[in-house]
């Protein structure tokens, strides 16, 4: 502008700013260079930040441990905002992610370390072990997840204390029990638990016991029995185990029904009983029990006595004879 008149040049400033990213609301105050944790469940959709401001508007790339996520990958998707959208979350998506937004001015950077969960899975095994007592058992739990899943044991829905005396657990998730007895039988539960999930399994556990003799009373504590004829003999067998053992009675190596004449076999077996003895009935007595930890057998050898009989004493015979001769008595 002058006394002569004026000119006018117009002048378009753009001012340009450098890409600034913002963290989300929780890790907001953070250092830049820490990355942002983020965990995911396999299977789910997650969305890595990278909320960038500037001018002009930035270009965005993502990298994995330094490789180019490729923009075409059907379960990557780059949003507006410069966040990216994972689908289907896979294991192998795990990892340091790095977001680069760069225009003209510069560019900024953002970490984001992502973690893909994996539901604890308990891989099945047997569903009923039977086990002896007195012996060792292992009952198997092996869980598979990420993290690791943490094993807790349960038995008839109480929680088990692991001491190291009558039970031990190993690392793999092993329960151990190391003397069973017979209140070691129940329903125990498996269960594996960590940040995304939780699995059990139940095992029934069945503890057998192997047949053994109870007391036996005199006079059946001595395997030689004697007996006179006509007596009542019961033969006892006081046997137990778990599961209930199964009797058979033998005579001579000949198994017993009980439906022989003048025998009965009762109680389950425990019990043989001759109601009137008779020399057929001497011989080797066998009692045999059996069940699926085991065997035993009790032993009796009967002896029957005939007492004497004079089969004609009621008959009164008078008999004479002559001095020095002789003569003969029937008896």
């Amino acid at each position: 502008t002058n006394a002569a008149g004026y000119a006018t040049r117009k002048v378009q400033l753009t001012v340009y700013v450098k890409p600034r990213v913002s963290r989300p609301g929780n890790q907001q105050g953070s250092s830049p260079d820490n990355p942002i944790e983020m965990s995911v469940t396999s299977g789910e959709e997650v969305t890595l930040p990278c909320e960038v401001k500037s001018l002009p508007p930035p270009i965005i790339t993502w990298a994995k441990e330094m490789q180019l996520v490729s923009p075409f990958s059907p379960r990557h998707t780059l949003l507006s905002s410069g966040s990216m959208k994972i689908a289907e979350t896979l294991v192998s998506d795990s990892g340091l992610y790095i977001c680069v937004a760069t225009n003209i001015v510069g560019n900024a950077t953002q970490k984001v370390k992502l973690n893909v969960h994996v539901p604890p899975k308990i891989q099945h095994g047997p569903r009923v072990i039977k086990a002896k007592t007195g012996n060792r058992v292992d009952i198997y739990c092996s869980a598979q997840g990420i993290p690791s899943p943490r094993i807790t044991w349960l038995k008839d829905q109480q929680p088990l204390l692991i001491d190291n005396k009558q039970y031990a657990s190993s690392l793999d998730g092993t329960l151990s029990i190391i003397k069973v007895v017979l209140s070691d039988a129940g329903i125990y539960k498996c269960m594996a638990n960590n940040i995304a999930g939780h699995d059990e399994a139940e095992i029934m556990i069945q503890v057998h016991e192997p047949p053994t003799v109870g007391t036996l009373d005199p006079p059946y504590n001595s395997p030689f029995q004697e007996r006179i004829a006509k007596e009542q003999i019961a033969f006892p067998c006081p046997i137990k185990g778990t599961p209930k053992p199964m009797i058979k009675w033998l005579h001579n190596n000949r198994e017993l029904t009980g439906n022989e004449p003048g025998l009965s076999i009762l109680e389950d077996g425990t019990l043989l009983v001759i109601a009137s003895a008779t020399p057929y009935n001497s011989g080797e007595y066998i009692c045999t029990a059996i069940n699926e930890a085991g065997n035993t057998k009790i032993n009796y050898s009967l002896k029957v006595y005939v007492p004497p009989e004079i089969k004609d004493q009621d008959k009164v015979t008078n008999a004479s004879v002559a001095i020095n001769k002789p003569i003969s008595l029937f008896c």
